[in-house]
């Protein structure tokens, strides 16, 4: 849209709350609450609010964010706030582990090649079924240990679920965590992908749970 076009006409430049600067160097994803970003820095994204800093709501997001980082997730693979970001704009820095690339880029290329009249060549280039359950698999079991300690994610889609670029790996991390939050049974929460969100998160019945998890994986 307008404001992440006009993020990135130009290289960008934001700052943490150290004064480390922050090159914005490509966008990788972008949802309603903002952009998420490659910087000059090998493996460490940064996600920027398309909002301006006086909005309640970035304010709002902006605590939570400090929330997040207090919260255990050592050990998981989650990519967790590393560092606020302060200006212009506010965010937080994530770090990933090297050779990874997003699950919808996985999908993206089974889908074109049917499109192009390849059949299932995509679908067997990129490893096929013996690999897809490889993946599912491990993101089950890393929604689980996220559960286990009394937590959900609460925006579970194939932008934010991160995969080894290799087919010999199996490495699975999800980034965005800043919808992470506490099991809750009560509405209001309604952050979700399209498609992707359970039907009781949509029309606010339900906050995020193990439950909503469960059923955008």
């Amino acid at each position: 849209d307008r404001v992440s076009a006009k993020l990135m006409s130009t290289k960008r430049t934001v700052w943490d709350k150290r004064g480390t600067a922050y090159e914005l160097t490509g966008k990788l994803g972008e949802g309603g609450q903002g952009m998420v970003c490659s910087t000059q820095f090998p493996n460490v994204l940064v996600k920027v609010s398309k909002l301006p800093t006086t909005e309640p709501r970035t304010l709002e997001w902006h605590k939570h964010l400090q929330w997040v980082a207090r919260q255990p997730l050592e050990g998981l693979h989650i990519a967790r706030p590393r560092a606020l970001i302060v200006k212009p704009r506010l965010g937080y820095v994530m770090e990933l582990m090297d050779g990874l690339e997003p699950l919808r880029t996985l999908m993206e290329q089974s889908h074109n090649a049917l499109v192009a009249g390849a059949g299932l060549e995509g679908f067997l280039k990129t490893g096929g079924l013996r690999r897809r359950l490889r993946l599912l698999g491990r993101m089950a079991r890393l929604l689980a240990q996220l559960h286990g300690r009394g937590l959900a994610y609460g925006d579970l889609s194939p932008a934010n679920v991160f995969v080894s670029k290799s087919l010999d790996q199996g490495e699975v991390w999800l980034i965005d965590c800043d919808n992470v939050t506490a099991l809750s049974r009560e509405g209001g929460q309604k952050l979700y992908t399209p498609d992707y969100g359970a039907p009781e998160v949509m029309v606010g019945t339900s906050g995020i749970n193990s439950l909503t998890d469960s059923w955008s994986f």
